[in-house]
């Protein structure tokens, strides 16, 4: 059984699936709704760990998985993986450059560096025209950007007969291999011959194991709050355009820009990196005026008159031991209840093997006697982009 709805849920639960296990899934509210769908979308592949010139743990890890990923967007996944040539790739790669200094310089050289996904210097022909007055040249790094509603959307309609919509939980128990949830529009749903519980639910892990049972649990986990800005254009102004790409600075990636498409086909720029990390202390209209500066020195070409932007808040639930924030991890709790965290979207592949590994290391093999429900309550449905809902200011 496995509890919650973002991508390392659902990943998860189609690889069980093709690999013969028979599992179901409860998602507490909406499919995404928090990291997966806060994300940038980005199917990194260890850039970011390389900055200082070392290709370490978590850039081993995860450097598969672009080529991992784009072999299931493709519809040639590997054995196990899902099929998600239904989904979206908003951009096949990466743009990198640098600001100005020498700390940034020494970050590029890092940044190329140990990696599989290697930055390919771009001619003059190639190279966007917003960053045609780069420093030290622009790069492009082979790590696509997802749209990852739709990739959600896939994973849903390829295993909807194994999710559960609970609309919102009031309530978990488990018990003698038996699991009973309870909405908060008072249906009832169990689950017999409950065998293993793998908690895959982000920020709501925490709340989940408690309602299980699971004393003490909040000391596991530690939460890393971000503060994203997201830019647009304003009404009919001239459109803001596609872009997708990292600025470095020594060895932090400055500002990281991708892009969604709103459904009136306006572009969003979502804005994260260094900026998002210190923009945690700030409130919106401070984070405004540094969000400008930065545009300003990192991307002086871009004309920011006809522009409007806002900001969201959002955690990232990670381990709090740092032995288990290297790339993803499955922490058992107890004979019977697990807790999974990919510590990137990118990583929910990886993470998806560990569950399957974890299983079959306790004696849990595919079989015709895993957890099935008593009722089906309809299909989860999918949740909303955070900027979707904000509010926006010229």
């Amino acid at each position: 059984m496995l509890i919650g709805g973002g991508i390392a849920a659902l990943w998860t639960l189609a690889r069980l699936r093709a690999k013969g296990f028979r599992a179901a899934l409860v998602e507490p509210a909406r499919l995404g709704q928090g990291q997966t769908l806060a994300s940038q979308g980005i199917i990194h592949g260890g850039l970011k760990y390389t900055l200082s010139g070392l290709f370490n743990a978590r850039a081993e890890a995860i450097a598969q998985m672009p080529s991992r990923w784009r072999q299931s967007l493709e519809g040639n996944p590997i054995a196990g993986d899902p099929d998600l040539s239904k989904s979206t790739t908003l951009s096949p790669c990466c743009f990198l450059w640098r600001s100005s200094g020498i700390a940034a310089a020494l970050g590029m050289i890092g940044a190329r560096a140990g990696l599989q996904t290697t930055p390919v210097l771009l001619n003059e022909a190639e190279t966007p025209l917003l960053l045609q007055s780069a420093i030290g040249g622009v790069y492009r790094v082979d790590e696509p950007v997802i749209d990852t509603s739709s990739v959600l959307r896939t994973l849903r309609d390829s295993c909807a007969d194994s999710m559960i919509a609970a609309d919102g939980v009031d309530a978990i128990a488990w018990s003698d291999g038996r699991m009973r949830v309870r909405t908060m529009g008072g249906s009832r749903i169990e689950f017999s011959h409950v065998k293993q519980i793998i908690v895959a639910a982000g920020t709501a892990s925490n709340a989940v194991l408690t309602q299980l049972g699971c004393d003490g649990s909040e000391a596991l986990f530690v939460r890393r709050p971000l503060h994203m800005s997201v830019v647009r254009s304003h009404g009919s102004s001239a459109p803001l355009l596609p872009f997708f790409g990292h600025c470095v600075d020594g060895k932090e990636t400055r500002v990281t820009i991708t892009s969604a498409i709103e459904n009136n086909a306006r572009v969003v720029w979502q804005v994260g990196g260094r900026l998002a990390e210190a923009g945690v202390a700030m409130q919106e209209m401070e984070l405004r005026t540094r969000l400008k500066n930065e545009l300003r020195e990192v991307l002086p070409l871009l004309d920011q008159d006809a522009l409007e932007f806002s900001s969201y808040r959002v955690d990232r639930m990670e381990f709090a031991q740092r032995a288990r924030q290297e790339d993803a991890a499955v922490l058992r709790i107890n004979p019977a209840i697990s807790v999974a965290l990919p510590l990137k979207l990118a990583l929910a592949p990886l993470l998806a093997e560990r569950v399957e590994a974890e299983l079959r290391a306790v004696g849990i093999v595919p079989s015709a006697t895993s957890a099935q429900a008593a009722m089906h309550t309809g299909t989860p449905q999918l949740g909303a982009y955070p900027w979707e809902h904000l509010a926006w200011t010229r």
